[in-house]
């Protein structure tokens, strides 16, 4: 112990103490398991994390189902409204990308058949 009352720098216990100074920083504001040990269900931890966010003000309210089709039937009105790709067309796009690349190929497959970058 040092003449101040903590340990020496330099020692493990040392760097002990300031890895949980570290950690008592980096908390949340939710707590993630009960005090017998056990822990929360995922839905109690969100809950939790609701309740907290609402407390600090910082919660925003997720939109209604009903929120979201009047602002997509808004949106189809004023022409800005587009559609969402189906998962046919975002493949397509993918292998279209990847096609591309395949066509500027800036390698060249060595003996062993692997890939070498020019």
């Amino acid at each position: 112990m040092s003449i101040l009352g903590g340990s020496i720098p330099g020692t493990k216990k040392y760097k002990k103490e300031e890895n949980k100074k570290k950690e008592e920083k980096k908390k949340k504001l939710v707590k993630s398991s009960l005090k017998e040990g056990k822990k929360y269900t995922k839905a109690q931890l969100m809950a939790k994390e609701r309740i907290a966010a609402k407390k600090a003000g910082t919660y925003k309210k997720p939109k209604t189902a009903q929120e979201l089709a009047k602002a997509r039937i808004k949106a189809k009105k004023e022409g800005t409204y587009k559609k969402p790709k189906t998962a046919q067309e975002l493949a397509k796009e993918r292998l279209k990308i990847k096609s591309e690349k395949e066509k500027k190929k800036n390698y060249t497959i060595n003996r062993r058949g692997r890939k070498v970058y020019k």
